[in-house]
């Protein structure tokens, strides 16, 4: 995914350095930079929180395992509900992982879009509004399907 960021940005500079721009091209290109560095930045802490919760779920599988007994039906409740969690926390933090990154990709395009004028710079950011409408509806999509099978191993 960084490498798709890397290559948006680079698409956009080539695109500021063949179109006119209402914006100089270095307060532009410094536009888009910051936002590429502000996204990279919440996918770190997206990915950060998804290994602290994943950490979590995976001692909390442990736990139940441990107490899990062929003949309780309390101990494979419980571990089927751990692993239901886990999924679940799996399934979270991958979204907003992916949402981070399509949030990033947005910033990056809105900045890019900046540089254009009048009506190619409305075009430019309604293409971009509607695109990351469409992937969030996608990502919301995936994440609520993922969530009910996690339930439904309940």
């Amino acid at each position: 995914m960084n490498q798709q960021l890397l290559s948006l940005l680079a698409a956009a500079s080539l695109g500021l350095a063949i179109t006119g721009c209402d914006q100089d091209a270095s307060s532009t290109a410094g536009d888009v930079a910051e936002a590429r560095s502000d996204a990279f930045e919440e996918v770190r802490e997206a990915k950060e929180d998804a290994r602290e919760n994943h950490e979590d779920s995976e001692r909390d599988m442990a736990s139940a395992r441990d107490s899990y007994s062929s003949s309780s039906k309390d101990s494979r409740e419980d571990l089927a509900a751990a692993e239901s969690g886990a999924m679940s926390e799996k399934v979270r933090a991958e979204f907003e992982i992916a949402k981070a990154e399509a949030e990033g990709r947005y910033d990056i395009e809105t900045e890019k879009c900046d540089a254009l004028e009048d009506l190619e710079k409305k075009a430019c950011k309604s293409e971009a509004d509607a695109q990351f409408a469409a992937e969030k509806a996608r990502l919301t999509a995936d994440r609520d399907a993922a969530l009910m099978r996690a339930d439904q191993q309940r």
